[in-house]
């Protein structure tokens, strides 16, 4: 567990101390170019509107949400936000949902910030509405 807290402390996140074990006779990893790995830490880089919002406001809104967040991925959009000198509304009564994303209230609406898990958790309404949406700027698929 030492070996783990040293990591996190350096940034690098360990889910399983069994993964430490298995490293010692590793000899070669072999790892994608993210920023993840080039800059240390998460970063966005991509937004790619599916609705009537644009790209500035999907960005100032996920910030409104992540502001209240200790998740590296929720912190690196508020960064971005940041970075673009975008506003960050007071967003109220934030939840994290483990493993899927955020919630909170930001200018009277409750936004969602997170993994497709998050939006399918949501209902029926809400899949149809997202796969509608996801599929608008997916090559390929059938509208």
């Amino acid at each position: 567990m030492v070996g783990s807290g040293v990591g996190a402390e350096n940034g690098v996140l360990i889910r399983r101390g069994s993964a430490i074990q298995v490293m010692k006779d590793v000899r070669t990893i072999v790892l994608d170019k993210t920023g993840t790995i080039t800059l240390g830490r998460p970063v966005v880089t991509d937004i790619i509107p599916a609705g009537a919002l644009g790209e500035k406001e999907i960005i100032s809104l996920a910030a409104s949400v992540e502001s209240g967040s200790e998740h590296p991925l929720g912190r690196s959009v508020v960064e971005h936000a940041g970075s673009l000198g975008l506003a960050v509304e007071e967003a109220v009564g934030f939840r994290a949902v483990t493993g899927k994303g955020a919630l909170a209230s930001v200018a009277g609406k409750t936004i969602g910030v997170g993994s497709t898990g998050l939006g399918e958790s949501w209902g029926p309404l809400y899949r149809r509405s997202f796969r509608r949406r996801r599929n608008a700027w997916r090559p390929g698929v059938k509208r």
